[in-house]
């Protein structure tokens, strides 16, 4: 990183994965057997300050990133250059927290910040995953609460 670290997270699945975010607005995905190369990055257009791999599946990455709202970046191929960002939540005054909850097919939480047994992305609404996104803000005190469904 060229600027301070705000915020790192080790894989839910594997144990040789961390994600690390910061200041200079980019998210990073390391090995721990080599630290010398990150495995892939992307920039999020705003500080990193809280990362959250999603604890299902392990492919994906919810983020506050301070002055740019809130994204979940795809981490299911590590080793491309760049890591896409396949969600993205604006309405926030420096967007501070973050965190997941998947949903059941009637609207239910299902696990809400724990390991499923079941790690795949299509197994209980036919072809998506709907997710219960929690996410807020420092300066106006709000929580935001939105829907995004993974696999549209």
């Amino acid at each position: 990183h060229q600027m301070g670290v705000c915020s790192i997270q080790s894989h839910p699945f594997d144990e040789h994965l961390f994600a690390s975010g910061s200041y200079d607005e980019e998210i990073i995905v390391w090995d721990r057997r080599k630290l010398k190369q990150p495995l892939s990055s992307s920039s999020l257009g705003g500080g990193v300050w809280r990362i959250k791999w999603d604890p299902f599946s392990g492919s994906k990455i919810l983020t506050a990133t301070m002055y740019n709202g809130t994204h979940i970046v795809d981490c299911s191929d590590l080793g491309q250059s760049s890591l896409p960002i396949v969600g993205q939540y604006d309405d926030h005054n420096l967007a501070y927290g973050a965190d997941w909850c998947r949903l059941r097919p009637d609207g239910t939480s299902r696990g809400c910040g724990k390991q499923s047994a079941d790690n795949s992305c299509t197994s209980f609404t036919g072809n998506r995953d709907s997710f219960l996104i929690s996410t807020c803000s420092f300066y106006d005190h709000s929580l935001h609460i939105w829907q995004w469904d993974c696999c549209r």
